[in-house]
């Protein structure tokens, strides 16, 4: 079952937030760190996995960009910090997933090859 978002700080077209990342949208828009987050279309992955919840966290320019992945499903979660709090903004994003018990993985930039 998918859950959607919408509202307050999520703007976007896509409201659909795979399943198990649900709460970590609900402590983005809770954090006041975060400016705004944009939710990415869900798509396929090669590997179905065990179904446990992943997040890779990837830095770029303006935003941290969240690579969430579950079961056989991708989602890009984009999150806008505060103006000069980027730096605070990724510690409790990877605070509250490793908080959460849930597996974490960092990348200064996106491989654009790799899509």
């Amino acid at each position: 079952m998918k859950n959607h978002a919408a509202g307050g700080k999520i703007t976007g077209t896509h409201t659909t937030v795979i399943d198990h990342a649900t709460e970590l949208v609900v402590f983005l828009s809770e954090n006041i760190l975060v400016e705004k987050i944009v939710l990415g279309a869900i798509t396929g992955h090669t590997c179905q996995g065990l179904g446990n919840l992943r997040v890779k966290i990837v830095s770029e320019s303006c935003c941290a960009l969240l690579v969430v992945t579950q079961k056989g499903a991708v989602q890009d979660i984009r999150v806008y910090p505060k103006h000069g709090t980027m730096q605070d903004m990724k510690l409790a994003i990877a605070r509250y997933i490793r908080n959460e018990r849930i597996e974490l993985g960092f990348r200064r930039f996106r491989n654009t090859s790799q899509n």
